[in-house]
């Protein structure tokens, strides 16, 4: 896992990036494989909303963002958590976001990137293509 920021001219207001190797770990089946998975999260979560409870949208329709062991170990820390890709991609919106998960999504870089560099906060799972 890679934890960076983005270097801005106000690198206070700059949010944190998270970049997993893989999407297995925030899917049902991580949460099944790993006793630690739902302090994965929680920790993140934490981490982004900072210290307090928070507000996440995972924008994705990836297995690893919308099944119900994800969703449980955010609500159960009292943080409200949304899925899906039917909310607009544009800044307005996700700053009213602590922290957006994306797992095998396409968006609007210049808008993530918009985001993070007003405190918008980002995990980002890699892996979720395969190879034949």
């Amino acid at each position: 896992m890679l934890i960076c920021t983005f270097l801005t001219p106000h690198l206070s207001l700059a949010g944190i990036v998270i970049v997993a190797n893989d999407e297995w770990p925030t899917s049902n089946t991580g949460f099944s494989r790993a006793p630690s998975a739902t302090n994965y999260v929680q920790n993140i979560a934490s981490l982004f909303a900072g210290g307090a409870t928070g507000n996440f949208h995972a924008y994705s329709n990836n297995f690893s963002m919308t099944g119900s062991s994800l969703a449980n170990a955010m609500t159960s820390a009292g943080h409200t958590w949304s899925v899906g890709t039917n909310i607009k991609f544009d800044l307005p919106t996700l700053q009213g976001f602590d922290g957006i998960f994306l797992a095998s999504s396409s968006v609007d870089f210049d808008v993530l990137t918009q985001y993070v560099n007003s405190g918008g906060n980002i995990y980002l799972a890699g892996g979720t293509t395969s190879s034949t």
